[in-house]
């Protein structure tokens, strides 16, 4: 089924890369503004750079199609994903960021599909693994984290 669709190169155009908003987060509204700049590239992507000093060109389709599961991640990252954090000494700003904190195998696997369908190939994965879930954890997935770290002070 087919919802509509994200046009990104038309959007940027519309703000002239100037995109800012409100945000309700931790039960405070708070606010984003940033100023991007973007070119088309060969294959009809839309490279996308930040005017600051901080952060990478992303590359993004000019138009993504909207369909029943990027809907429902959508829904799932405006619960589970970070949106930002706020500056320290600011009125409520934020610096915008992409984060997904999650357990659950299914919907991590599900969160990953869904970043690979917007980014493309074009994004990678930092997985973290905090104190608490690694003193319960057993079984194979210890295994394959004493494996993968090579560390002897994991909880055995």
């Amino acid at each position: 089924m087919y919802f509509g669709e994200l046009r990104i190169k038309e959007f940027l155009e519309n703000v002239n890369g100037v995109v800012g908003g409100t945000l309700q987060q931790d039960a405070k509204n708070r606010w984003y503004n940033r100023e991007y700049k973007w070119e088309e590239d060969d294959e009809g992507n839309v490279l996308i750079t930040p005017l600051s000093d901080t952060g990478h060109t992303v590359k993004l389709p000019a138009t993504i199609s909207l369909d029943e599961s990027l809907i429902a991640f959508f829904g799932l990252y405006s619960g589970d994903g970070a949106k930002g954090s706020e500056l320290a000494n600011s009125d409520g700003k934020v610096v915008t960021n992409i984060s997904f904190s999650q357990r659950e195998p299914n919907l991590v696997k599900f969160a990953i599909e869904q970043f690979r369908k917007i980014f493309n190939d074009d994004i990678h994965f930092t997985f973290s693994l905090g104190e608490d879930s690694a003193y319960f954890m057993g079984g194979e997935g210890l295994k394959l984290l004493h494996e993968y770290y090579g560390v002897s002070n994991l909880p055995k």
